[in-house]
């Protein structure tokens, strides 16, 4: 019975040491060190909260000259870096069809660099479309409702430096192309269209620009 009694005693002395070996804590300033051949994971650009997201959103709408469209939209909005004094930038990318055969894609930006030492903002779009054509001047009539396509490609970029806390100075360019300028049909009184009456350059059997 000594001997048991004896084994029972060093089984709860033995216990507790066993149990504190389980629960010491490892020490936290332990590095793992990389295998052999893999690199170092890169630094994001972004912080956690600011990173972009280049998800589209669905858009629909109606207009009496497009008729109904569908596209979708980007709207990214993101930070360079994790300094947050630095303002946020951002992008739109939209392009849309509809049934009438009109189309526009447009893309914009407002961008500040990382440390706001350039500030950069513009343009690149491209439209297909038509418009109703009611004649110059105030005293127009509804059944004057002419036709009027073109296309219209832009280009607009602004590029300005930091020269002291919040002034931005520099260039800024700017291209507007319009092309295939065409009055079809007639209007809608039955008349020839209305921007051939008006517009002496364009011709008349084409629907076009001289």
């Amino acid at each position: 019975m000594r001997f048991l009694y004896s084994l029972l005693t060093l089984s709860v002395l033995a216990a507790p040491g066993a149990f504190a070996q389980v629960t010491t804590p490892t020490d936290s300033t332990t590095t793992t060190a990389p295998a052999p051949g893999l690199k170092q994971p890169r630094k994001s650009a972004f912080a956690p909260s600011d990173k972009p997201s280049f998800i589209p959103v669905p858009i629909a709408f109606y207009q009496q000259e497009t008729g109904f469209a569908a596209g979708a939209a980007i709207l990214p909005v993101w930070r360079f870096g994790t300094d947050t004094t630095v303002r946020k930038s951002n992008a739109r990318l939209i392009a849309w069809f509809s049934q009438e055969k009109q189309s526009t894609i447009q893309l914009t930006h407002t961008i500040f660099t990382p440390g706001e030492k350039l500030f950069l903002s513009g343009e690149l779009s491209r439209y297909d479309q038509k418009l109703f054509y009611y004649g110059v001047g105030n005293d127009n009539r509804e059944d004057a409702e002419s036709d009027l396509e073109f296309k219209l490609i832009v280009f607009d970029e602004k590029v300005m430096p930091r020269i002291a806390p919040n002034l931005f100075v520099g260039l800024r360019y700017r291209l507007t192309s319009l092309t295939d300028i065409t009055a079809p049909g007639t209007a809608r009184d039955g008349g020839t269209n209305f921007f051939l009456r008006d517009n002496f350059r364009i011709s008349p059997a084409s629907g076009r620009i001289r």
